[in-house]
Order: C-alpha cells, then sequence, then structure tokens
C-alpha cells in the first residue's frame, strides 16, 4: 500500500514539470525599435535604432553590434522596412520580444559646407594666387549649385587652383575634402574669375596710321580675361609709334597694335656711325632699303663701296659696328 501511494505522488509531482516543460517560455526582455534615428559612421548598427529592456547583458551586447545596413551619405536619409528588419533579426532575438514600426528612417549626422563659404574661398585663393587685391577680384557663374555635406566628425577642406593657372575666363579649382585625416572625396569647382589690372588703353579712338601721342593713351581697369597675353607695359613703349590699324577708344594697347613709322627709305642718305668708350667714327652711306626705328637694314658705305649691316637710330642715322 506504501509503495502505491508513493508512485502515486510521484506521478502527481512529474505531471506539472513536463506540463512546464511543453509551455513556451515567457519572453526574455524586449527589443524596441525607433521610427527615426541619426548615425555618425558608415554602417548601422541595431544600437543605433533600437533601445533594450531586461535582457542577458551577453545576448544585449550580442544585439547591440548586429550589422543592420550601411549608413546613408552624409545629409542623406536612409528609409528601412519593418518586414526587412523583423525577418533580420528572427534567430538573433531568442525569445526577446520585439517593437518595431512600419518603416525606419535613419539620417547620418553632417557638417554642412555653404556654398557661399566655399565661394569666398574660392575668392581669397584666386587673390593670393595672382597677387591682387580681393576687391579687384569677382566671380560669376560660379558652377556649385548646392552645399556640400561630409561626415561631421574630423572633417577638414582646402581648395587649390593649379599652379599654371592664369585666371583668364573660367577657371577650376579642387576642393579637397579628408575626414579623420584620410582623403574622403573630390569636389572640382569652376567660376568666371574677373580680375581687374591696370593697363594702358586707348583713351580715345586713333586712326590708322596716325601718330600715338600722350594725348592718346590713358591707364584703366580692365578684366584680365579681356586683356591680350603681351600688353604696353610703360609710356616708352609708344612713343614714336604709329597705329598699324584704327584703335578703338578703351582698347588695351599691344605692341602687335602699334608700330614705328618708316624713317629711314631705300636710296636715303645716312650718316653711319661706329662708337665705343673713347672713339666716334662717321661715314656716308646709303640706305638699300627702308627701316624704323631699332630696325637693322643694310647700308651701302659710300666710302669704301661694301655693304654693312646697321641699326637705324633716326632718319639720318644708321648706328654699325666696324
Amino acid at each position: 500500500m506504501r509503495l502505491l501511494l508513493a508512485a502515486a505522488a510521484f506521478w502527481i509531482a512529474l505531471v506539472p514539470a513536463l506540463w512546464a516543460e511543453d509551455a513556451a517560455p515567457a519572453p526574455a526582455g524586449k527589443v524596441t525599435i525607433r521610427a527615426r534615428a541619426e548615425v555618425d559612421r558608415d554602417e548601422i548598427l541595431l544600437e543605433d535604432v533600437a533601445s533594450f529592456s531586461a535582457l542577458d547583458p551577453e545576448h544585449e551586447a550580442k544585439l547591440r553590434r548586429l550589422y543592420l545596413s550601411r549608413a546613408p551619405k552624409p545629409g542623406d536619409v536612409k528609409k528601412l522596412s519593418g518586414k526587412y528588419l523583423a525577418r533580420l533579426l528572427a534567430s538573433a532575438l531568442r525569445g526577446a520580444a520585439l517593437d518595431i514600426p512600419a518603416r525606419v528612417e535613419v539620417t547620418r549626422e553632417a557638417r554642412r559646407i555653404e556654398k557661399e563659404e566655399i565661394r569666398r574661398l574660392f575668392l581669397a585663393e584666386a587673390a593670393r594666387q595672382t597677387g591682387q587685391s580681393p576687391e579687384k577680384i569677382a566671380l560669376a557663374d560660379f558652377s556649385l549649385k548646392d552645399d556640400i555635406f561630409v561626415p561631421a566628425r574630423g572633417s577638414e577642406f582646402a581648395l587649390a587652383f593649379s599652379e599654371r593657372e592664369t585666371f583668364r575666363g573660367r577657371t577650376t579649382a579642387k576642393l579637397s575634402i579628408r575626414v579623420g585625416g584620410k582623403h574622403y572625396k573630390h569636389v572640382f569647382v569652376t567660376g568666371e574669375v574677373r580680375i581687374a589690372a591696370k593697363a594702358y588703353v586707348a583713351a580715345r579712338t586713333i586712326p590708322r596710321g596716325a601718330p600715338v601721342t600722350a594725348a592718346d593713351v590713358t591707364q584703366a581697369d580692365v578684366a584680365l580675361a579681356d586683356l591680350p597675353p603681351t600688353l604696353v607695359a610703360d609710356p616708352s613703349e609708344f612713343e614714336d609709334t604709329v597705329a598699324k590699324s584704327e584703335i578703338r577708344a578703351g582698347t588695351a594697347l599691344t605692341p602687335s597694335l602699334l608700330e614705328f613709322p618708316f624713317l629711314v627709305k631705300n636710296g636715303d642718305m645716312v650718316t653711319l656711325v661706329a662708337e665705343g668708350e673713347s672713339f666716334r667714327v662717321e661715314a656716308k652711306g646709303i640706305a638699300q632699303e627702308r627701316g624704323r626705328k631699332n630696325q637693322v637694314i643694310k647700308v651701302l658705305n659710300a666710302s669704301s663701296n661694301k655693304v654693312v649691316f646697321g641699326k637705324v637710330v633716326s632718319a639720318e642715322e644708321v648706328a654699325v659696328q666696324f
């Protein structure tokens, strides 16, 4: 009888235990995912979008580092489907409850580099490289349309032009962006640089063949992009010259627009002069071709009847070397 009672007691104690094993375990904590979150790195981890409660510390630590997706570009938004996240987390939750919205929006923390800031940097660097005053430089048709977003932490940038840049017309600069001391990306920006430079210009229209006088020339600020490569840099360069063709008022003067008149014509009698520190020798000669001031021409020495070469000094004198 005692044996039967003991057996009955054993089975009474065992059945609830078996039922407990068959029953579903209670949720082991909870993971709550937010509808919006912000990250400051290249990847999105579960800890960036979720909060955790009543989880085993070791389990929570693993969940926090769970990779969900690549982060958006700085300043952009990435949308993650709630269904996608639920499937991704299903095996990792290990019985933890999951509270998740239909969609999660993740933004990337960013530093905004404003277009106007880059524009000012463009002008400042152009002034530095050309040696011009910033007030003399203007910028038009700037190619950068929007602000630039870069990672918020550890970002720095610098703008530079090519060392060979002439700053005549459209000009390109490279904006180099570094993050954490490493290259992040380059952005090329262009603009119409207008640099006002001093130049000698025609004060009034000068007819073709007319002598160029001091009254015909004035100094003015002219856009560097509108200037030819060679300019008259000193007033002495247009003394005793004539206009090759009509020069309109406001035109920058260049050597190609001017010419010296012919001082000597073929057949003219001239004086051949050779001189040094302690001597001067003169002889009569006959020009064998016409010549302008400082131009080398052939002259027949009337005394020796030999042809020599000399530089035109004036209408009466040609300098030669003996």
